[in-house]
């Protein structure tokens, strides 16, 4: 997953993502997978402003 990903980045480079300006862009995510998804990751779940991109969520 992402977060386990991001571990070891952070303990090589220091570097930590800052959750408070992380957010997760999700389409076509049944309600089950998206409530874990955002439990897992503490990620705020965000919706494009557009709908250029033709993801219907």
């Amino acid at each position: 997953m992402v977060m386990e990903g991001l571990q070891p980045f952070s303990s090589v480079t220091g570097l930590v993502a800052n959750m408070d300006k992380s957010h997760i862009f999700m389409a076509r995510v049944d309600e089950y997978a998206k409530s874990q998804l955002l439990l897992r990751t503490r990620y705020v779940h965000r919706s494009f402003p557009i709908r250029y991109l033709v993801l219907r969520t």
